[in-house]
C-alpha cells in the first residue's frame, strides 16, 4: 500500500498544483505562457496549441503578448499545419490585437 501512495503522490501533487491555477484566466495564462511550470507550457506548445496559448495570453492581458506572438509562431511542431500557420498566424495576431480586448 505504501508503494501505491508513493505513486499517487507523484502523480497528484504536480497535477493539483497546476489544477489550482486553471480556475482563472490569469492562472491559465500563467500555466500556458509563464515560466513557472515549464513542463506544462512546453507540452502545450509542442502539441500545436500555440494559437490557444496566444488567445489566452490576449484575454488575460499578458504584458508579453507581442513577444509571445513571435515566439509561439516559431515554437513547437505545427503537426502538419505549417502552411496553415504561415498563412493564418498573422491573421490571428492582427485579429487579437485589433478586435479583442483583454478581459482581465
Amino acid at each position: 500500500m505504501a508503494d501505491v501512495n508513493f505513486v499517487m503522490s507523484k502523480i497528484s501533487d504536480p497535477f493539483l498544483r497546476v489544477a489550482d491555477r486553471l480556475m482563472t484566466l490569469k492562472g491559465l495564462d500563467e500555466v500556458m505562457n509563464g515560466d513557472g511550470d515549464t513542463k506544462v507550457r512546453d507540452y502545450s506548445v509542442m502539441r500545436a496549441h500555440q494559437p490557444h496559448a496566444l488567445v489566452i495570453a490576449r484575454l488575460a492581458g499578458n504584458p508579453n503578448f507581442e513577444k509571445l506572438a513571435i515566439d509561439l509562431k516559431n515554437a513547437g511542431n505545427p503537426m502538419g499545419n505549417a502552411p496553415i500557420m504561415d498563412e493564418g498566424w498573422p491573421k490571428l495576431v492582427d485579429y487579437l490585437c485589433n478586435h479583442v480586448a483583454p478581459l482581465v
